[in-house]
């Protein structure tokens, strides 16, 4: 079996005043706002680390290398340096 290894740094946080943003190798992809919830009222039921939370979703064959919780948000500017760009 042929592997290939592709090494990416993915970053979901809290940004502006209920917002989610979600960062690809420091790029951000795409926002989703919050309306009014709080990170602390998100429920934690499903939460999975390379799982979807539906039964069809498909499982990730991936090793996560560093992973890290922040007390507040990180800048674009800090998620760019942290994902080596």
């Amino acid at each position: 079996m042929i592997m290939t290894v592709n090494y990416h740094y993915l970053s979901t946080g809290v940004i502006g005043s209920g917002e989610l943003a979600y960062y690809i190798d420091g790029v951000l992809q795409d926002t989703a706002a919050l309306n009014g919830t709080t990170i602390s009222g998100l429920s934690n039921d499903f939460v999975y680390l390379g799982k979807g939370v539906y039964s069809v979703d498909p499982e990730c064959a991936v090793t996560i290398d560093q992973f890290s919780i922040y007390n507040r948000a990180l800048t674009p500017g800090e998620v760019l340096f942290l994902a080596g760009n």
